[in-house]
């Protein structure tokens, strides 16, 4: 009995071992997109300007700069989870070490380590926290140019509950070369909701961020990235320094570039043998190259910019039906068709049936020659005459464009 005794207080002694495994994989798959925030969102310098700018700030600069410098290791959502793991159970196994010579002392620590691991999964999971997780993963896929991940977390269901992320579904869509295909597929109204509508906020800036970066515009790219920075802690942060650093490169200013990579590179992650930061090579699936990399955009209104950079130079056919796509959001049919009619050559033989349902209608509204049997299929002329003589089943009274301008006509 003694020696059962004794085993069974050699597994309570060891029992924040188990809860710190626990608390590691809890965090690794519960917050990863978090962790990845918090790293992105913090700035360590080895630099004397940064201490400085610390012991001004900061009535305890010391802590501020082991803060920063901690939430930096978070780069790797494994680190960053046993990191916190570790804050959480080695004071556990401290106090288990204290107590192991009260009797009764380890029962009650085991009981407090069980209530700390089910706190951590109340935390993970509450909807705060989940809301948080995926707007984390939304943007940190969105500046990678994972857009298959972006569509995967802007599902049609999750926009209508967030309706903030539907300007990234329709930039994802718009990548791909699918935005006509699917985009009637979400809770579209207007225009308006290919940007976001919340302006001179964090997420804003972040979104118009990556948008210019995928309309081949790195100058205003860069511009946002500056206006993103003004809201992280210390005014700028690791993960605003990095897209800077590519932007310059993109625009072909090795100097601004080599200056955002040296001080960078006074990080712990960011370095390399020579000192200067090394970037990647640019994504390549954007909606148009970089011919206006310096072109300055010098208003706010998304259609009125988009529309401007089709006149500059020839941009790529999934550009046209981004533009194309938001004046049909809009419902402005008479501008679609000059549109399409003079991009009509540089987009596939085939148009999109989103587009074939939009010229017929504009056909029936005398925007067009009635004869459209060139352009339009005879399965969409069909559904259409089916529609106006009240005889749609249920598959045509959903996710056509007849269906939407009659919606629209209502708000």
């Amino acid at each position: 009995m003694p020696m059962k005794k004794k085993t069974v207080r050699r597994g309570l002694l060891h029992f924040p071992l188990l809860a710190f495994m626990l608390l590691l994989l809890l965090f690794r798959w519960g917050i990863p997109y978090i962790l990845l925030a918090v790293e992105a969102d913090s700035l360590y310098l080895d630099t004397s300007d940064y201490w400085h700018q610390m012991e001004q700030e900061h009535a305890w600069p010391i802590c501020a700069v082991v803060k920063e410098y901690v939430c930096q290791l978070f780069v790797n959502p494994w680190i960053g989870a046993s990191l916190l793991a570790f804050c959480l159970s080695a004071p556990l196994y401290a106090v288990n070490v204290v107590c192991r010579r009260y009797r009764g002392a380890l029962y009650w620590s085991m009981v407090i380590q069980i209530c700390v691991v089910c706190v951590a999964t109340v935390y993970v999971l509450l909807p705060s926290t989940r809301t948080r997780e995926n707007w984390c993963r939304l943007e940190h896929s969105a500046i990678c140019h994972d857009w298959e991940d972006v569509l995967r977390v802007a599902t049609p269901e999750a926009v209508k509950t967030d309706h903030d992320q539907l300007p990234y579904a329709l930039l994802a869509l718009a990548v791909r070369g699918e935005l006509p295909d699917h985009m009637l597929d979400y809770p579209l109204e207007s225009s308006r909701d290919f940007d976001m509508g919340k302006p001179f906020d964090r997420r804003f800036y972040t979104f118009r961020m990556v948008l210019y970066d995928c309309l081949g515009c790195p100058n205003e790219a860069l511009h946002n990235a500056f206006q993103l920075a003004s809201f992280m802690r210390c005014g700028m942060s690791l993960g605003v320094l990095r897209q800077m650093v590519r932007y310059s490169r993109e625009m072909g200013d090795n100097a601004l570039s080599a200056k955002y990579g040296r001080v960078l590179s006074s990080s712990t992650f960011h370095f390399s043998r020579n000192s200067s930061f090394i970037v990647l090579s640019p994504p390549t699936d954007t909606l148009a190259s970089r011919w206006n990399a310096f072109q300055p955009l010098l208003t706010e209104r998304l259609g009125y910019n988009v529309g401007e950079l089709l006149d500059t130079e020839s941009p790529s056919p999934s550009m046209y039906h981004y533009f194309l796509c938001m004046l049909l959001a809009d419902c402005q049919l008479s501008s679609f068709v000059t549109v399409l009619q003079r991009v009509r050559p540089s987009l596939p033989t085939s148009l999109p049936r989103l587009y074939q349902e939009a010229l017929l209608v504009s056909a029936d509204r005398g925007l067009l020659p009635p004869d459209v049997s060139g352009t339009v299929e005879e399965q969409v002329v069909s559904d259409y005459e089916a529609w106006k003589a009240g005889r749609a089943t249920s598959a045509l009274l959903t996710g056509h464009y007849w269906q939407y301008l009659s919606r629209s006509s209502f708000r």
